[in-house]
């Protein structure tokens, strides 16, 4: 009995560091792309006016992570 329980026991901290790095890769995505949003929008200097929502969303999201 100890044993599986030792054995279910190192099951779910595996899936839980899997699920951790799933939800960190997901973070360093959504950094990598407001991140390049945001030196596009420093390098270009250009109206809002040609951006689609996604884009807007995007400057806005670097910019509340910038402050």
């Amino acid at each position: 009995m100890p044993n599986a329980q030792m054995k279910a026991n190192t099951e779910k901290a595996n899936e839980n560091r899997q699920k951790e790095a799933k939800r960190q890769d997901k973070r360093n995505e959504k950094a990598a792309v407001i991140i390049e949003t945001g030196r596009s929008l420093v390098l270009l200097k250009t109206k809002d006016d040609g951006l689609n929502v996604k884009e807007l969303n995007r400057q806005l999201d670097y910019h509340r992570e910038a402050e």
